[in-house]
């Protein structure tokens, strides 16, 4: 009997970063809430690997939660889902 493949998930963190402004707006969130952030350098090479660090990932999460965009819903719902669903 042949190992089971992992199981493997991929966020969206370059819809995620996008919507919240690209670099630029990520890092006046980030500074918004009295953090220093990354330079945008940095940024800019996790939405190109679509992938966030890991001590990063839970503070763009809630600000993908507590920002709204223009229909007043959540910049995270709008996100494509984990699997790689169609974006909004």
């Amino acid at each position: 009997m042949s190992k089971p493949k992992p199981f493997s998930v991929k966020w969206k963190w370059v819809d995620l970063i996008d919507r919240l402004g690209g670099p630029p707006g990520l890092q006046n969130h980030i500074g918004a809430r009295g953090i220093k952030p990354p330079p945008q350098v940095s940024m800019r090479g996790w939405r190109m690997r679509n992938s966030v660090p890991g001590k990063w990932a839970p503070l763009i999460i809630l600000i993908g939660m507590e920002e709204r965009d223009e229909d007043g819903l959540p910049i995270l719902a709008k996100v494509s889902d984990l699997w790689g669903g169609v974006s909004q």
